[in-house]
Formats: C-alpha cells, structure tokens, sequence
C-alpha cells in the first residue's frame, strides 16, 4: 500500500512570488481587502492552465478565513489595469443553485457570498467535519491500493475565467488510460449507505464532482471523476464510481449558477426557487425554527392530500412487510442449502434445462484493522501498513450457469 501521496507538478505549483502577495512568519499569504470586504487577487499572480482555467492561490497557504473568501467572493486586477468584481460558486455549493442540495439554502448560500456571512455548525456538525476530513488521505490510500491508479494530492484553488463565477479546490486528482481524473474523497456511515446504491451517489455530490469541477477545470481537460467512499475500516468496503464527462449536465449547471450569481450582482434578496422531494422537506426544517408545542386546527382543503399520504404509507408498510417476510424465507432456504454445501466450495444442480451454480468459495483476502490500530491510523502515523491484518470472507450466490459459445 501507497504510504504517501506525491504531488502532481503540472497542478500543484506553488504560487508565484510578486511584490502584491507575501509570505507571513506563519508561511501563509497575506492578501490586501476592499473596505467592503472583497478579497484582493492579481492577474500576474495566478497560474494560467490554458485560456480560461486559472491557479488564484495555494490553498494550504492560506488562513481560513482567507481560503472562505477566496472562494466567495474577490476583486480580479488585470494586467491591463482593470479591475473586475466576482461573485464565486464553488462546488459544494453548486447543488444549491440547482436546488438539489439538502443542507443549505438559498438565503444561507446568498447571505454567505454577497454579505460574507460565515457557516455556523452545531458541535456534532464539526465532529463529523473534522471526522471525514481525517480519513481523507487514509481513504485516499486505500483507492490508489484497490484500483492501482495513482493518487496526486492537490492543493491549488482554480478560477474559470470564462464564466467569472466558478472555481473549485479540488483535494485530488488520478489517472486512468492516461487521462486526467478528479478524485474525489467521501465519508459516510450506515444510515447514509442509501444514497450510494445502484451505483449512484447524492445528487449534490454528483453536481459538484461530476459537473462543476470539470466545467471549472476545462482547460485541464479532464476525463471525468472518480468517487471513492469510506463508510467502514475495511478495503473491500471502500465504494467507488467512475463517471465521464456530462457536458449537457454541465450547461444545465453552468446556466443555474449563473442565474445565481446574476441575482447576486442585481438583487439584495436571494431568489427563491421550487424545489421537491427530500430537497424541500429539508429547506422547511433549515428555514423553520422548532415552534413552541401547540395544537391548531389544519384548514379542511388539506383532506384529501393528508389521506392520500396516509393510503399510501398504508401501501409502503405492506410492501416493507413483505420484503422482510421474503427476507427471513430467503435467510432459511439459504441456511439448508449451506448444509448441503458442506465444506465444498462450488455446486452444481440442474433444474429443467438449466445448470444452477452455488457459490461458497473464498473472495479475494480482505484487509481489516483493528478499533485501536484504526485510531493510530487516523492520527497518521507515518507506516500504516504494520497495523494491517489479512483475513479472508466468504460468499454465498444462487445464479444460472453461463454457457459458453
């Protein structure tokens, strides 16, 4: 396993030196600000990748306070002499102006880029942070162990000049058939495993990786997108989804930001769009406040909708009945052919004109790793491989045998 990841030198460079940006005793940039807040980026300071993607700044030379307004909002001076104000749309926030994201709305989204407002989180909201952002590289690793592809760590904040409004701190990047791919790093647990079956991922996340980085990055020309999720200690339970380039999902993204972004410039208010599902349900509990317990009457034109939510959760539980009676009717089906089994790790059967294949055999050796050794790891220490264990699991399928022609 990879113990360390390199940097990709044609992304990764650091920022040029220039009498408008020096380093402080603390080795992070000082930047000058607008009175009214707008952080100040110099055209003969950034990196240029091509005619529209540019490097505005090495993120991990920046304060937090520096890095959340880079990526916000800032005032561009041109070589020429000009100077153009931007409001910026990153990819976390990208779902947001497509109304696909579950966490925040458009009023936060609107009040954190035009007035500078800053995020509050709850005390378990930054223990997950802080949580996922410290099984990054370990999870990073781990990809580059179960696919062989390289990993190169990024830390270089990129601009669209194209659009004026996106840009995008990408963590890292890989390589697959020799093309250039995002990387990215996600956490999840059980409750959340949901949201990543069939082979999908959230919809903000698809937004931001699959759509917004690639648009930011077109002059990097990337591939596509790797995702790769940790939601267990375990190698094999790391998911991973590869997505190619979506342009027609990315100019319905591109047109939504900036909608957005136009709003910022001209409106004082933010725009409130409709939005459905999951979405909305969660836009009313960020947008309302727990009232005090109180009882009051609900107007009578909501009859008919609260009795067909009631029908059709009737339905749901019948469906979800059944499928966990099927589920114990399978457990024991399974359990009498395993004995049959035995030690044997392939059988054979036919029914009618067909060959039915059970499986039992070893899958590929898992690595596992223990609770204590799993804290070490997360604390990086520097040889993660001596905490590794092997082992192996077993697997249990019921298909129809493949002939070949």
């Amino acid at each position: 396993m990879t113990k360390t990841l390199p940097t990709i030198e044609d992304i990764t460079r650091a920022t040029i030196q220039s009498p408008t940006r020096r380093i402080n005793d603390d080795g992070l940039i000082q930047f000058e600000y607008s009175d009214d807040g707008f952080i100040q980026i110099y055209e003969g300071d950034c990196i240029p990748y091509g005619n529209s993607t540019i490097g505005l700044a090495d993120g991990a030379k920046l304060s937090k306070d520096d890095w959340r307004a880079i990526r916000t909002r800032f005032d561009l001076h041109h070589n020429d002499g000009t100077v153009t104000r931007h409001y910026c749309i990153g990819g976390s926030s990208a779902g947001v102006c497509k109304g696909d994201n579950l966490y925040k709305t458009e009023q936060e989204l609107f009040d954190e880029i035009r007035n500078g407002a800053e995020n509050v989180f709850s005390e378990s909201q930054q223990y997950a942070m802080e949580f996922g952002n410290s099984l990054e590289e370990l999870t990073a690793i781990g990809f580059s162990a179960k696919t062989g592809l390289p990993v190169y760590k990024n830390s270089m904040i990129f601009f669209n000049l194209r659009t004026g409004f996106m840009v995008a701190n990408v963590d890292y990047f890989t390589r697959c058939d020799d093309k250039l791919y995002v990387l990215e790093i996600k956490t999840t647990n059980y409750n959340g495993l949901k949201k990543w079956e069939s082979g999908m991922v959230p919809p903000s996340y698809y937004d931001q990786v699959v759509l917004h980085y690639p648009r930011t990055l077109e002059d990097l020309n990337v591939a596509g997108t790797f995702f790769c999720c940790c939601y267990n200690n375990n190698l094999d339970d790391l998911i991973i989804r590869k997505y190619d380039r979506d342009i027609e999902g990315e100019d319905v993204l591109e047109t939504a930001e900036r909608e957005f972004v136009e709003h910022l410039h001209n409106n004082t208010v933010p725009p409130l769009r409709p939005v459905e599902g999951e979405s909305a349900i969660n836009r009313f509990w960020l947008t309302h406040p727990v009232a005090e317990e109180n009882t009051f009457t609900l107007p009578e034109t909501l009859s008919d909708t609260i009795q067909q939510y009631l029908d059709l959760y009737g339905e749901k539980s019948i469906y979800e009945k059944s499928a966990r009676r099927i589920s114990t009717e399978l457990d024991s089906l399974k359990v009498t052919i395993m004995e049959a089994m035995g030690d044997n790790s392939v059988g054979e059967i036919t029914i009618g004109d067909k060959t039915i294949v059970v499986d039992m055999s070893n899958r590929t050796p898992r690595k596992s790793i223990s609770a204590k050794n799993y804290e070490l790891l997360v604390a990086k220490y520097p040889d993660a491989n001596e905490f590794i264990t092997q082992g192996v699991t077993r697997k249990f399928s019921i298909s129809e045998k493949k002939v070949k022609d």
